[in-house]
């Protein structure tokens, strides 16, 4: 994923300098963590996902939820999830797709 991410740097940047300035800048600073402070949905999510793997260790939910629970228990769980994802990850800023430029 790191290597495909780098790879897309050369093909966003509208030049040369650009995709230099680019990478160097990847590699030169420290991050902004304003967008973290302004969302913080975006640290709780993955920071929920990493304790919920810790807590079932042994995958007694998962197992559950695949085996045992009934068809309309796991689809209610994964709708709630789905939606409480929606409107605790919803961000401000509009990103244009890539190929939009070409």
């Amino acid at each position: 994923m790191f290597a495909v991410a780098l790879g897309w740097v050369p093909f966003r940047a509208p030049d040369f300098a650009s995709t230099g300035a680019t990478l160097r800048e990847l590699f030169t600073t420290w991050p902004d963590f304003t967008l973290v402070a302004a969302h913080p949905a975006i640290a709780a999510i993955p920071l929920a996902s990493l304790a919920f793997c810790a807590f079932d260790r042994g995958r007694r939910v998962q197992d559950w939820l695949v085996e045992r629970a009934p068809f309309g228990v796991a689809v209610a769980g994964c709708v709630t999830l789905a939606v409480a994802l929606e409107l605790c990850a919803q961000i401000d800023a509009q990103i244009p797709f890539v190929y939009f430029q070409f």
